[in-house]
Order: structure tokens, then sequence, then C-alpha cells
């Protein structure tokens, strides 16, 4: 699984930033609105990790991209609840094309095309849906594929269901006055600009939750203070971080934990690859582990031996921690320039 659970985007002014503004400047007042995920506007988000859709093509003059069937899916992350729109414009060499639109696992549309449709004639559709702090995942799942009975394009493998125009999901309004509409650019509700924002090295407590669109963390019980000074319980079979790279960044991350569960130990994986494992015992372990980033989503994930969790319910949860985190930091590091693939 490339990517498990994770957080999600704001502010982009140049081609390595990860959220396109849109604003409109009406007498003393802008109007700003946060291109959140845009399919169209890059090859490969930064802030979004893609499986089911083509790269982005040029058709008639304009940049398009496939969506594969049967479902095509997109993961981001969000630093908070909220509402936000998707704005959709397609073709489809399919009569009678469905198509689905599920958003964290509820439909929030079922979209029918009637007939066939040629660029630059398209479908155009827009919806709201909310937003949940950590993981989003949209899908498009549709009834119809360039394979089998279906088959239009013979010679071509790919199972194209519709060919996208414009794909965007987007942020709610923010109104400001014209002297306040750069400050507010940079205030927390937008996504800073990686490159300026890793230039120094950057230093998360992750004990503490960074209020951070590019990093999150889940899997840990509050805060609490402890005999040995402030703590955080992990409970479950994992703690993850999510991480959003611009590529070439080295990563620290040092940390101390213990287990009081008999034969614990962890396996530290990132990206679903293997990088260390050792036991865990009563007494402190800490440990020093460095890697380089990928451009885009990366999932940082520290699986336990052992867990007693025997519901997944709000904590606390029942059961002895699977450990106890003493310190948590990860330590980002720019190295070289931004990654083009």
């Amino acid at each position: 699984m490339r990517f498990a659970l994770l957080i999600f985007l704001g502010v982009i002014i140049s081609a390595i930033n990860l959220v396109l503004p849109v604003t409109v400047f009406c007498n003393e007042h802008s109007y700003a609105q946060q291109v959140i995920v845009d399919l169209i506007a890059q090859e490969e988000p930064l802030n979004a990790d893609l499986n089911g859709f083509g790269g982005i093509e040029t058709f008639k003059g304009s940049s398009v991209r496939w969506a594969n069937g049967p479902v095509a899916e997109i993961r981001f992350i969000s630093s908070a609840d909220k509402h936000v729109e998707i704005d959709i414009a397609c073709a489809s060499p399919f009569s009678g094309q469905s198509i689905e639109i599920i958003a964290n696992g509820e439909a929030i549309a079922n979209l029918s095309l009637s007939k066939a449709i040629v660029l630059p004639d398209q479908f155009e559709y827009k919806t709201t849906f909310k937003l949940r702090k950590g993981e989003n995942v949209v899908r498009l799942r549709f009834d119809k594929w360039n394979e089998g009975d279906n088959t239009f394009a013979p010679a071509d493998t790919r199972t194209m269901a519709a060919l996208l125009s414009r794909f965007r999901i987007i942020g709610p309004v923010t109104q400001t006055t014209n002297r306040e509409h750069k400050k507010q650019a940079n205030i927390s509700n937008c996504l800073t600009d990686l490159t300026t924002a890793l230039r120094p090295p950057q230093v998360f407590n992750l004990l503490k939750t960074p209020d951070s669109q590019y990093i999150q963390l889940v899997g840990l019980a509050p805060e609490h203070q402890h005999i040995e000074g402030r703590t955080r319980s992990a409970y479950g079979p994992n703690t993850r971080a999510v991480i959003i790279g611009k590529g070439h960044e080295k990563v620290r991350i040092d940390f101390s934990l213990r287990s009081e569960i008999e034969g614990q130990g962890v396996r530290i994986l990132l990206n679903g690859y293997l990088i260390e494992s050792f036991d865990l015992n009563p007494a402190l372990t800490g440990r020093s582990i460095e890697f380089i980033l990928r451009r885009g989503l990366n999932e940082l994930s520290i699986n336990y031996y052992r867990s007693e969790t025997v519901v997944e319910a709000p904590y606390p949860f029942m059961g002895r921690p699977s450990s106890v985190y003493q310190t948590f930091m990860l330590t980002l590091t720019p190295d070289g320039p931004p990654s083009q693939g």
C-alpha cells in the first residue's frame, strides 16, 4: 500500500509550490480560494498520490489526463476538517458512461453521460463535500473502460475511461482587504512553499503533533505527564508519520521509546520498505535513523510486533500501550535541487 493514512493543503506560487491561489479583487476586498488538488496543473502533484490516472497529454491544444477504469484514486492530506468543492470537466468515448464519485468511502455523486462526448465538447460537474483532518481519498468509479466489449482503442492497452480537461478540489473562499492580502497568503490556513520552508533545517517535535500540512502523525495518544517526564503512548499495531516531500530532502528521526509488553519489537518501514528493526523492553531504547524523501507523499510506519488493543475506540484504548515515546524528533534538510520526476 503506497500510503496509509494522511493529512491535507493550501497556497502555491511557483512551479514547485503545492497550492495555487485563485484570487478575485473587488473594490477594497479580495477573495482567495485555495486550489488543494489540480490534476491538470502538474504531471505529478506534490501534495497528492495518484493511482489509475495517465500522464498529462495535449489534445486539440488543451492539457488533458485520462482517468482509467475501473477506479481512479487520489489520496491527499488536509490539516483540518473543512468543506470543499470538486470541479470536473471531462469527455468520454462511451455512450452511457457512469461515473461515481466517492469521497472517504461515501458516494457524493453518480453521474451518467448519456452519449459519447468528444472534446472540445465536455461534461461539467461541481459538488461539495467535507474533508476530514488527516488522509482523504477521492475515487472515480467507472462502468466502462477500454477493455473487452468496450474496447475503443485496440492498439492501446490502457484502460481509459474518461478524459479529464479539468479536475480540481477547491478550498473555501476567504475574504480579506487588499492591503491584507499579501499577509493573508502567509498565515496558517495556507500551505507554505516548501522551497522556502525547508531552506534551513526544520526540526519538528512529533510528540506535540505539529500544526503542519506537510507532516502529520497518527497512532499516538495525547501527551501526558509521567514520572520520566512528558510522554506519549502508542496503541495499536503501528504509529505512522505522513510527510509531503519536494524531493531530495534528507530526513533524520531521533526517538526514544520503551515497552512493558514481553517480546515487543518494532519494524520501521519507509514507503513500504523495511529500513530497520529492533527489540524493545522496559528500559528506554534510543535510535537515530536517516533517509531521503521521495517527491510527493511519504509514509514512515513504525510497526509493533505485538499489540494489546482490543477495540479501536476513542482514547484510552483497552490494554497496555504498544510502546511509550519519551522523545520523537524529526529533522528535514534540503539536499540539492527539486526532483523533476
